[in-house]
């Protein structure tokens, strides 16, 4: 690890991560304790001199189970979600439209309304679900997925029985298939920004659809016939629960194949419940350059607002689990 480098590297870091505010309880107006504030993009870190709550070594053994948390999406429930609730629709509320996709690989089925069915479901808004299969991406691999958007900022479904289900942002996923029948490989990727947000009931304490875990995800992973397993991570999400509250990351890699078998490839940020980012920087494989010599030691460096904290040197094996998968990281 070279620490100058990595200083720099984290000031400019800092910037670009702190996507995420500081978690903690209100007071609702009646006097009463209000719902626990979630991390948000615009609440500010604590002053720097602030001591950190935790040193370089707890940050680095949270680093695997932050990344399982991630890797612990779902987006096919998400999908199976939407469409029970998309299922309410009585055929004149709303009105849906289908219509292929323009390389005929798929169908879209869209709705736009703000109506109720006899059963007294509403729907608010509307909202386009894209599947298909075995599109062609001209180069020899072809790619099976879906996707998930609201017409406009969100779409409302609200049963009469209380069971409600609001999409925001986009959800896309795919799993891109090359190679040949003997020697496949595949690359699988689940992008998320926003939410599929459903009633507690519903949700069955699953984070992921109860609006405690919320933000931007992208995560991917190659899959090939010699056990080849790598996984990517951009990340600035509220996890919702541990000691942990809030993950970021504009790009980070577990991919054994690299010259620095040993490191994860860029940095990974995380944020405690009094709202300091700790950034963990790893240098084994710099972007475009060769690895220089005495910086593939499996170590990076921990900084917490700007202090270096000192060395993250995970465990041998400390990742091993999240690349224990078959076609897909999540």
């Amino acid at each position: 690890m070279s620490t100058p480098k990595l200083v720099a590297a984290c000031s400019s870091a800092l910037l670009a991560l702190s996507l995420l505010g500081c978690s903690g309880e209100e007071t609702a107006a009646d006097g009463g304790a209000a719902a626990p504030k979630w991390p948000t993009p615009y609440e500010p870190a604590p002053p720097p001199d602030t001591p950190p709550a935790y040193d370089a070594a707890a940050v680095t053994a949270a680093l695997p189970s932050a990344l399982a948390v991630l890797a612990s999406i779902d987006p096919e429930h998400l999908l199976a979600l939407y469409d029970e609730f998309a299922a309410r629709g009585d055929g004149a509320c709303p009105l849906p439209t289908e219509y292929p996709t323009d390389d005929g690989s798929g169908t879209t089925q869209y709705w736009s309304a703000d109506c109720t069915t006899a059963d007294g479901t509403r729907f608010v808004g509307g909202a386009y679900r894209t599947a298909y299969q075995g599109r062609d991406n001209g180069d020899g691999t072809f790619t099976d997925g879906f996707s998930l958007t609201p017409d406009a900022t969100d779409a409302s479904i609200i049963a009469a029985d209380g069971r409600s289900l609001v999409l925001t942002g986009y959800l896309e996923v795919g799993i891109i298939r090359g190679g040949t029948t003997t020697e496949p490989y595949s690359y699988a990727y689940v992008y998320l920004d926003g939410s599929v947000v459903v009633d507690e009931l519903t949700a069955a304490g699953d984070p992921w659809v109860s609006g405690r875990r919320k933000g931007l995800i992208s995560l991917g992973g190659y899959a090939d016939s010699y056990g080849t397993r790598t996984l990517d991570v951009t990340a600035g999400l509220s996890l919702g629960e541990g000691e942990f509250l809030a993950a970021s990351t504009a790009a980070f890699s577990l991919a054994p194949g690299l010259a620095c078998a040993t490191e994860p490839v860029g940095g990974f940020s995380l944020r405690d419940a009094e709202g300091t980012w700790y950034d963990v920087l790893f240098d084994g494989n710099p972007p475009d350059e060769e690895t220089p010599e005495g910086v593939c030691d499996g170590c990076g460096v921990v900084f917490a607002g700007g202090r270096e904290l000192g060395a993250s040197c995970p465990a041998a094996g400390a990742f091993d689990g999240l690349l224990q998968y078959e076609e897909t990281p999540w």
